[in-house]
């Protein structure tokens, strides 16, 4: 990370195909490491490093894992401003899109009684925008995000 010339607060990581056996050895200096395995099958698994000097807590009440969908929600307690809600998602490829879909509204609902927090989205969703208007899910998943006020920052792709 020194050679980014640059510090993060909390970096998020999607399939990070960590186990219980190995997430020891995925420490980094300066950061506590809050995660998520996949239980069920083989790969997936998010994690959330969020520096140490930042009061967090998880909030368990917002994750979803099961064995074709991972999350990680922790909340940043800010003393000045508003509270931060940061989500790590990994989303299989090879699952069904409604079935995310009916997560991710149980979601929504839950963030909208969290009112007055700021909410950070970031993760694997593994819907490819550059089908936007030809793929129905992938509509359905940018029209999810849009009405909810959470908008993608990759605009490109990020492997071809």
């Amino acid at each position: 990370m020194s050679s980014f010339h640059l510090e993060f607060d909390v970096i998020g990581v999607s399939e990070t195909w960590l186990t219980d056996d190995t997430v020891d050895n995925y420490n980094i200096p300066g950061y506590n490491l809050y995660y998520s395995n996949r239980q069920e099958a083989r790969g997936g698994g998010v994690a959330v490093f969020v520096k140490t000097e930042l009061k967090c807590k998880e909030c368990k009440n917002l994750e979803f894992n099961n064995s074709y969908c991972n999350t990680k929600f922790i909340e940043i307690e800010m003393a000045d401003s508003k509270n931060i809600i940061i989500g790590v998602i990994y989303r299989a490829p090879s699952s069904n899109p409604n079935f995310y879909f009916t997560l991710f509204n149980e979601l929504l609902n839950k963030l909208i009684l969290l009112n007055h927090k700021l909410l950070f989205l970031m993760g694997d969703f593994n819907f490819d925008l550059l089908k936007l208007g030809q793929d129905t899910n992938v509509n359905k998943f940018l029209d999810f995000n849009l009405s909810s006020f959470l908008y993608p920052l990759i605009s490109c792709p990020t492997r071809i």
